[in-house]
């Protein structure tokens, strides 16, 4: 089976990067979905061949996003939740709403049941709270029957023009 039998959509998907190098290596982007459509025009302008929603994850139901793809099969979700309540350049409360919403992407796994899921975030996510966010992400996805792993990465080691890390 190669990457292109693969079809993925992205959740949280900003501007694309995460899913432009999915599609790069030869996997079928269905569709990014994100709130801000700005970042949707250079969705489109990067993926003509995947369609686009603008809404908010927190109430996107699943079912409306099965239609949006014409109940295609979805076999990888990937993602980047917001992550200002996570990072060291924001406030790190632990009680951030934003915080909550890698919940819609749990949402969506488990309606969907893809193949594998990559969420991306930044790395303080392992250690906010003593670790209370990365233990509730890790137990709702095994709870979920995936097995999760989760490491640092520095994007520089995989061709990105900057020293960036995430998890």
């Amino acid at each position: 089976m190669n990457n292109k039998s693969y079809n993925v959509i992205d959740l949280f998907c900003g501007c694309g990067g995460l899913s432009l190098g999915f599609e790069k290596v030869g996997f079928n982007v269905l569709l990014g979905i994100d709130v801000w459509e700005d970042a949707l025009v250079t969705y489109r302008h990067n993926h003509k061949n995947s369609d686009t929603l603008c809404g908010d994850l927190s109430t996107l139901t699943p079912e409306e996003v099965a239609d949006k793809i014409n109940h295609e099969r979805v076999d990888v979700i990937i993602g980047g939740p917001p992550c200002q309540g996570f990072s060291v350049a924001g406030k790190r409360i632990v009680e951030d709403k934003r915080n909550e919403l890698y919940k819609s992407f749990v949402r969506m796994v488990a309606h969907f049941k893809p193949k594998t899921f990559v969420l991306e975030n930044v790395p303080n996510i392992l250690s906010l709270g003593e670790g209370i966010i990365r233990d509730a992400i890790v137990k709702d996805f095994s709870d979920l029957g995936y097995k999760v792993v989760y490491k640092v990465l520095l994007t520089s080691d995989f061709g990105m023009p900057q020293n960036r890390k995430c998890v």
